[in-house]
């Protein structure tokens, strides 16, 4: 995935053998070209980048020319296992100082994925198999996106330090379902205006209180997969969405 643009959230994914890094973010190939203020989170990534650029890492970050920039990305909670390196980057306006990097699985051990050992073919579609087991490291083991802001209370609306991780819709698809660290129950985004999130329902929340896609367990997953435990229902994955603010 070459990515060249801004306000893009890329999650739930898996990258897989890609020749590059799975996710490649450049600046300097055309007039606008700023990788800036996107939001990369519970993504996995094995064995990419081997065989030609970016070192082996998971993902790689360059830019051309100045003034084009790679900065202010947010990468949270993204599973790199059998990569070299977890990221690469070349040149000052792509450094990694310039970005947010949080909590993320860099080759910390095995992850204890269900299957990777059957590869992909047209008749093994579903392999390899990047879902957790129940003995993984990575369950319950995530950040929380973000963190509400406002004053302790309740209601359909609250605001939150980064609201860019969530997209309302944007007048097309519904929204995100999000969930408030230490509770079970889920709202649907309906919109959002600057930092403030709209929701469908009432929740009650306090000041500081960790922001999440629904989880399973006391905290979010690393990975592209919430572990779900035998018989539970797992939470359908959310829409990756290029949100224009």
């Amino acid at each position: 995935m070459d990515m060249r643009t801004r306000f893009n959230i890329v999650r739930k994914n898996t990258f897989y053998n890609c020749t590059d890094s799975g996710l490649a973010m450049e600046g300097g190939g055309g007039a606008g070209d700023l990788a800036i203020f996107n939001h990369v989170y519970n993504n996995t990534f094995y064995t990419n980048a081997l065989d030609l650029n970016f070192s082996g890492a998971a993902i790689g970050m360059q830019t051309y020319a100045t003034p084009f920039v790679v900065k202010t990305n947010s990468f949270f909670n993204n599973l790199m296992y059998m990569q070299p390196a977890a990221f690469w980057n070349s040149g000052a306006n792509a450094a990694l100082a310039l970005q947010i990097i949080s909590n993320n699985w860099q080759n910390a051990g095995d992850p204890k994925f269900n299957d990777i050992t059957t590869p992909y073919t047209a008749t093994t579609a579903g392999k390899p198999d990047f879902s957790l087991q129940s003995n993984s490291p990575c369950i319950d083991k995530g950040a929380f996106l973000t963190s509400v802001t406002s004053t302790s209370g309740s209601g359909t609306s609250f605001t939150v330090a980064d609201p860019y991780f969530f997209q309302g819709g944007s007048g097309v698809i519904q929204g995100d379902l999000i969930q408030l660290q230490g509770q079970t129950n889920t709202a649907q985004i309906t919109a959002i205006n600057g930092t403030t999130l709209t929701l469908n329902k009432s929740l009650t929340w306090t000041n500081g209180q960790g922001v999440s896609l629904p989880f399973s367990g006391t905290a979010p997953d690393i990975g592209a997969f919430e572990y779900t435990p035998p018989g539970a229902i797992r939470p359908a994955p959310p829409t990756n969405l290029h949100v224009v603010p």
